[in-house]
C-alpha cells in the first residue's frame, strides 16, 4: 500500500511541476538549440513523470481524507482510482484521462522498444512487430499544455480545500 503522509501529496506535485518545467525547457531551449528528434525521447520522460506524479499528488491528498480507500504503489491501481473517483468528484477534464494514457503508452513503447531512430524531425519508436509511434514537436508540446493544466487544476484542488478541511 502507498504510504500517505500529508506532505507526501506536497512533495509529488512538487515533483510534477519541476518535472514538466524540464520538459518545457527542453522543447523551448535545448531541442531548438541541438534540434536532435532523439531529445524528443527525454523530453517524453518529463512529461510521464509530470503526470503519473500529479495522478499520485491528488489520490494521496484523497487518501488522507479517507474519501479513497488504500490503493496499491502501482500505475494500474492508481489509473483505476483516478478515473473511478477522482475525475468526476472534481469534474476534471475528461482529456486527462486521455493524457495519462497516451504518455503511459508512449514511455512503455519507449522502453520495451526494439529500435528507435529519427527521422524528418520525429523520433521513432519501433517494437519487436515493427509496429511505429511518432514523436515530434507538435505532440510534445501539446502534451506539455495538457500536463501543464492537468498540475495546475490538482495545484488549485489541493491547495483550495486544505484552507476548509484539516486532517483529524
Amino acid at each position: 500500500m502507498l504510504d500517505s503522509h500529508p506532505e507526501k501529496y506536497e512533495t509529488e506535485l512538487e515533483e510534477a511541476k519541476r518535472n514538466i518545467k524540464i520538459a518545457d525547457h527542453m522543447i523551448n531551449v535545448t531541442y531548438n538549440f541541438v534540434n536532435d528528434p532523439k531529445l524528443l525521447g527525454t523530453i517524453m520522460e518529463n512529461v510521464y513523470l509530470a503526470v503519473a506524479k500529479t495522478m499520485s499528488s491528488i489520490l494521496l491528498y484523497e487518501r488522507i481524507y479517507k474519501r479513497i480507500p488504500p490503493f496499491n504503489d502501482t500505475f494500474d491501481s492508481k489509473l483505476y482510482f483516478f478515473e473511478r473517483k477522482i475525475i468526476n468528484l472534481y469534474d476534471l477534464n475528461k482529456e486527462y484521462l486521455n493524457l495519462i494514457r497516451e504518455t503511459r503508452e508512449l514511455m512503455l513503447s519507449h522502453k520495451e522498444s526494439e529500435i528507435e531512430f529519427s527521422r524528418k524531425n520525429e523520433f521513432i519508436i519501433c517494437d519487436s512487430n515493427y509496429a511505429i509511434k511518432k514523436i515530434d514537436v507538435k505532440k510534445i508540446k501539446n502534451l506539455i499544455r495538457t500536463t501543464k493544466s492537468f498540475i495546475s487544476d490538482i495545484d488549485e484542488i489541493i491547495h483550495r480545500k486544505k484552507e476548509y478541511i484539516r486532517p483529524s
